[in-house]
């Protein structure tokens, strides 16, 4: 089995992080596959999860606002599907592997066309 194929199990994606949290796969997996995401607000997850739009952010460490958007999300089907399409649309548009290859590829053509003194204070 893929990932795809136990995420459909499923009606959303809870990441329950307390300390740090990079680029979450999980998070972006379930997005792509329509899931709308509870997470908690640390790292890396408030550049993945819009609240409102693709899902719920909660804050770490606050088990009854996690139980509380699980909830919502769980009682309300309409909204979970049209927060999980959302999400869908914004792994397609901003964090696919063709936007990826465009901007890393962005990114060189930059580099290159500065002068080698400018390259420093690039990143």
């Amino acid at each position: 089995m893929k990932v795809g194929d136990y995420l459909n199990f499923f009606n959303l994606l809870v990441s329950s992080s307390v300390d740090h949290e990079g680029c979450s796969n999980s998070i972006l997996e379930a997005m792509y596959f329509g899931k709308p995401v509870v997470a908690t607000d640390v790292g890396g997850n408030k550049e993945l999860v819009i609240p409102g739009e693709n899902g719920i952010l909660v804050p770490p460490g606050n088990p009854d606002a996690m139980a509380q958007a699980i909830l919502t999300l769980l009682n309300d089907p309409q909204k979970t599907c049209q927060l999980g399409e959302k999400g869908r649309a914004r792994i397609i548009s901003e964090f696919s592997q063709q936007q990826m290859v465009q901007f890393y590829q962005n990114l060189w053509l930059d580099l290159l066309a500065k002068k080698p003194g400018e390259r420093k204070n690039h990143a």
